[in-house]
């Protein structure tokens, strides 16, 4: 059996090894999930996440602020001077930038051209995020572009991510894919009572990172939708999309993965570790529809505490 028919029978497999694999906890149990078969036109269609608009923002052209897309020339300097105030709209136009770590602020539109890498410079220490997303408001017209790292520059750690976002709001990114990173492609995450909140990442493509293509953390109303995440490897839990909270006061509600695509990751395809949520936590809202999954040893792997947290995750495939 191949192709999508193999696809949608492996994928209502359940497994409890994620959790047997990260916590090797005498108590941990696999968290029931709602397997269902429904028709395209019953499944809601609506997003979770709510995105306002943008008032008319100046617009500031990357070349004339002072990108070099040679491949060559370090644009940390210019990055950190482009992104010094939110308030704008960036636009970069095609090319191979070079470029340390640098913050996009709120209230910040940013598109790029078809043909846009922006290149790490191999300089990160183990916990330091290539781009981090910090402000609310902020959308990322990808067209295509790629944020890389080069994996042979990280060969230990795991906090090196490629899009980072924390205690944020409102973010919208679309077409951007991230890759090849010391960490996880996309981490969407907050501090203890600071969840993540209305962000949707639309036809995003993660590869070939060394923890998660996307760690989902501490968030509120996120929608995956359209996107890939694949060939993760390097250290564990190397999943594709991994629903992981670290404190009992996180929160995973209004979380929708829709039509993604996870492929050759080396842990699996989606991976949810509840085990520290407690039965008093905020109960978890997951629906994951039409997820495909191949080239990788299970689809879908849950694990939580013997005394869970409440709430639901649904695993849905349309028809």
């Amino acid at each position: 059996m191949t192709g999508r028919s193999r696809n949608i029978a492996v994928a209502v497999i359940l497994s409890t090894a994620l959790g047997a694999t990260m916590a090797g906890e005498a108590s941990a149990r696999e968290f029931p999930v709602e397997r269902q078969v429904m028709d395209r036109s019953a499944v809601n269609a609506d997003l979770r996440a709510t995105h306002a608009p943008f008032g008319d923002l100046p617009m500031v052209d990357g070349h004339a602020a002072g990108l070099v897309g040679d491949g060559r020339t370090d644009n940390t300097e210019a990055f950190l001077r482009l992104f010094s105030r939110p308030g704008q709209h960036v636009s970069i136009g095609p090319g191979d930038y070079r470029t340390g770590r640098f913050v996009v602020p709120g209230n910040t539109i940013l598109t790029l051209a078809a043909g846009t890498v922006i290149r790490d410079t191999g300089k990160l220490g183990p916990s330091q995020p290539f781009i981090q997303i910090y402000g609310d408001h902020v959308r990322i017209e990808g067209n295509g572009a790629k944020v890389l790292e080069n994996r042979a520059d990280y060969t230990s750690g795991m906090g090196r991510h490629g899009i980072y976002m924390i205690k944020v709001s409102d973010i919208l990114i679309e077409n951007l894919e991230s890759s090849s990173t010391g960490g996880d492609g996309f981490y969407i995450g907050g501090p203890r009572g600071k969840p993540s909140t209305n962000i949707s990442l639309i036809r995003v493509v993660a590869r070939n990172n060394r923890r998660q293509g996307l760690s989902i953390v501490n968030a509120r109303n996120i929608d995956i939708v359209d996107s890939t995440f694949a060939d993760t490897a390097g250290t564990p839990p190397a999943f594709g999309i991994d629903l992981e909270p670290n404190y009992p006061t996180d929160v995973l509600q209004g979380i929708r993965l829709i039509r993604v695509r996870t492929s050759g990751n080396h842990g699996g395809g989606i991976a949810m570790y509840l085990n520290p949520l407690k039965p008093d936590s905020t109960p978890i809202d997951i629906e994951i529809v039409d997820h495909i999954s191949s080239d990788e040893p299970m689809p879908l792997s849950t694990s939580t505490a013997e005394a869970s947290v409440g709430g639901s995750v649904r695993y849905i495939v349309t028809r």
